[in-house]
């Protein structure tokens, strides 16, 4: 079989070889009939039959081809194409699939808020709305959203501070990570001895 010119993630194939030779610059996944497991093939397998049990005797179906010859190597966001190239999932965009495209916002580049006209988005955005849809950011609300009423949602642990700004520090039994978000109660045992923070 050869290389499609596109990504088949979708797609699968039945395979009624006895063997498979792989391109020493490619991967092949591969389904198990009756089973949801699947299989990555990093290297030929001259004969079938030598697979461990029940894998020798069952029907398998190629599900994607996939390159590793990605220069640069695509990001978790990515898969790397049998052209070498990266292809990106939803949500994030690069040559490598590293950032966030426009409207998405984490690590993982979720979706930012249908509520949100902007929020806080890339890889290190939290996601906070800083314009909500139907109007501005009236509510000076700092960690959470503006509401199409003009009052603000705090995020989860934040509150109002001692100077009136609306989701400015952690409320009662939380505590401010290094990230920037306010998280539960931290409770330390050193020595015997219990400490909350």
């Amino acid at each position: 079989m050869s290389l499609s010119n596109t990504n088949n993630r979708s797609s699968t194939a039945s395979l009624n070889a006895h063997s498979f030779a792989l391109s020493s610059d490619v991967i092949a996944i591969v389904s198990v009939a009756s089973s949801s497991n699947h299989i990555i093939l990093w290297d030929s397998i001259p004969d079938t039959q030598h697979l461990p049990s029940p894998l020798n005797s069952a029907q398998l179906s190629l599900l994607n081809i996939l390159s590793t010859t990605c220069a640069p190597s695509c990001s978790s966001g990515g898969d790397c194409s049998p052209q070498g190239l990266c292809t990106c999932k939803s949500g994030f965009k690069g040559q490598a699939c590293e950032a966030c495209a426009s409207g998405f916002f984490g690590p993982s580049c979720q979706k930012c808020p249908d509520s949100c006209a902007e929020c806080d988005e890339g890889i290190s955005g939290t996601g906070r709305c800083l314009k909500s849809i139907g109007g501005g950011n009236s509510c000076d609300c700092l960690n959470g959203a503006c509401n199409s009423n003009g009052s603000c949602q705090c995020n989860a642990g934040f509150t109002k501070a001692d100077n009136g700004t609306q989701c400015a520090k952690c409320a009662t039994g939380f505590f401010l990570t290094t990230t920037g978000d306010c998280k539960g109660t931290l409770y330390v045992v050193h020595r015997g001895n219990l400490y909350s923070f």
